[in-house]
This record gives C-alpha cells, sequence and structure tokens, in this order.
C-alpha cells in the first residue's frame, strides 16, 4: 500500500498498479477537462463580446502558441532526465550541478526565444496565411502571449524541477541546510 510523503507526494512503485494509476491519472484528466472548459468559455467570451473576428484572430493563433509552449516544456522537462540520474545514483554534488545548470539554461532558453519570437511573431502569422482582416489582432494576441508568457514558463518549469529535487531530497532524509543551499 502507498503512503503519504512529505509534500503530499505518494511513493508510485509500491502497492497495487491500477489504483496507483487511477489516483494519478484521474486528477489529471480532470484537470484538462477543466483547461478545456476554460478554453470553451474563453471562446465564447471573445466571440460574445468582442466579435467573430476577435475570435477568429485567438483561433489562428492556437497551433503556433502550442508549438512555441510545446518547445518550452520539453526543454524544460529535458533538464529532468540529468537530474534524476544524479538523484538516482546520490551524488549531490553533480545533482547541484545539473540544477544550477538547468537554471541558467533555462533562462538562457527563455531570452532567446522570447527575442526571437517576438521579432519573427509577424512572418510567422504570414507563413502561416493568416487572413488580412484578422492579421493586426492575430499579431497583437500572439506577441503579447509569447513576449509575456515565454520567460514565465521556462523559470516555472525550472522551479518544478527543483521542488521536485527538494521533495526527493527531503524523502533522503538529507538535511535542510543542503536543501536550501540547493533551492538557491
Amino acid at each position: 500500500m502507498s503512503r503519504l510523503k512529505l509534500g503530499g507526494s505518494k511513493d508510485l512503485t509500491t502497492g497495487n498498479p491500477m489504483k496507483l494509476i487511477l489516483n494519478f491519472g484521474v486528477p489529471l484528466l480532470f484537470g484538462m477537462l477543466f483547461q478545456q472548459f476554460y478554453n470553451m468559455v474563453d471562446s465564447i467570451i471573445v466571440g460574445k463580446q468582442l466579435g467573430v473576428d476577435a475570435l477568429a484572430a485567438v483561433g489562428s493563433t492556437g497551433s503556433i502558441n502550442f508549438m512555441v509552449l510545446g518547445f518550452c516544456i520539453g526543454i524544460c522537462n529535458g533538464f529532468a532526465i540529468p537530474i534524476a540520474q544524479a538523484f538516482g545514483a546520490k551524488d549531490t554534488n553533480r545533482l547541484k550541478s545539473y540544477i544550477a545548470n538547468c537554471v541558467w539554461c533555462s533562462l538562457l532558453f527563455a531570452v532567446v526565444l522570447t527575442i526571437i519570437i517576438g521579432i519573427l511573431t509577424k512572418d510567422i502569422l504570414t507563413v502561416m496565411r493568416t487572413p488580412s482582416n484578422i492579421f493586426d489582432d492575430a499579431y497583437i494576441y500572439i506577441f503579447i502571449i509569447f513576449v509575456v508568457f515565454i520567460l514565465p514558463e521556462f523559470v516555472q518549469q525550472c522551479t518544478n524541477n527543483i521542488q521536485k529535487v527538494q521533495i526527493l531530497l527531503a524523502h533522503l532524509r538529507i538535511n535542510k541546510k543542503a536543501a536550501s543551499v540547493i533551492s538557491f
């Protein structure tokens, strides 16, 4: 039977696999459903309050938004691989090094990606053949999303990795001083 651990995390390596998968997967499913509900309500509000062209402008940027955010999440999740390997090897020096590199690389990627996307937003919309009647609204919307969201997204993903490591370190009972050093 899985037991509750620090920070509300559970040990998913012991207990009934089906129960563990359902306990893990059902909240994810509800989270995705609520996200879709939010998107639906957002579309209704934009369509009714701002009009059909505004709704089309927001909708026309969905695929590029998904691509860029997927890239951000993929990069940050990739940083978790060497962190997990160092944690599994119980090599705290390498673990600290990987976490520090994760922070610096995340910030670097965020700044570079924000600049590139900020400069190329109009070109991206042109390549996507965004209709001229919604081009300006689509540009304003997606430019704001990219410039305002990419840096915080990288920081959030990096913070998530650090929080995961802090929980894992607590499980190994490494003293609080070492955990605070890792959290910067």
